[in-house]
């Protein structure tokens, strides 16, 4: 059983770490635990791409991975997820804000998120995070999979 303090550290996650996390990855994307393993190492190695955990004295309760493009200073949440019983206590809000300040440190302008439309609690999610749905992608993630892109402005051009 997993126990949530009230002492929760959120930092970049390190190759040690990588393996747990992934655990978290495979549940939500169901990947082989060596894809899910790939895709966070190789985030990490991006200049332009970052992974923030949230942990206890115990466990890794959540991550958040996500990347910028250069061209036009744009961010991308990846994934964020948390584990089940890490839900509702404000573990992923607190991995927003991590990517958001190192976006924003980066100069990052803006950032999106997408999620498929049938995932009402990741949309209410993103909104009480502040990002607004932008655009509806029919047949995203499969056929009659339509997803919804988020977008919040975090440094506003000068």
């Amino acid at each position: 059983m997993l126990i949530v303090h009230k002492i929760m550290i959120i930092k970049k996650i390190t190759e040690i770490e990588i393996k747990n996390a992934a655990k978290i990855a495979q549940n939500i994307l169901g990947q082989s635990e060596d894809d899910a393993i790939s895709y966070l190492s190789e985030t990490i190695k991006m200049k332009n791409g970052a992974v923030f955990i949230a942990k206890n004295e115990y466990n890794i309760l959540g991550f958040i991975r996500g990347t910028y493009t250069e061209w036009n200073m744009i961010g991308n949440i990846g994934l964020i997820a948390t584990t089940e019983a890490a839900r509702g206590k404000g573990i992923g809000k607190a991995l927003i804000s991590a990517f958001e300040k190192w976006a924003r440190e980066k100069g990052v302008r803006k950032i999106f998120v997408d999620t498929c439309e049938e995932n009402k609690n990741a949309m209410i999610f993103y909104i009480k995070c502040g990002y607004i749905p932008e655009m509806y992608m029919s047949d995203y993630y499969a056929d009659g999979s339509a997803g919804i892109n988020f977008g919040k402005q975090i440094n506003p051009s000068k």
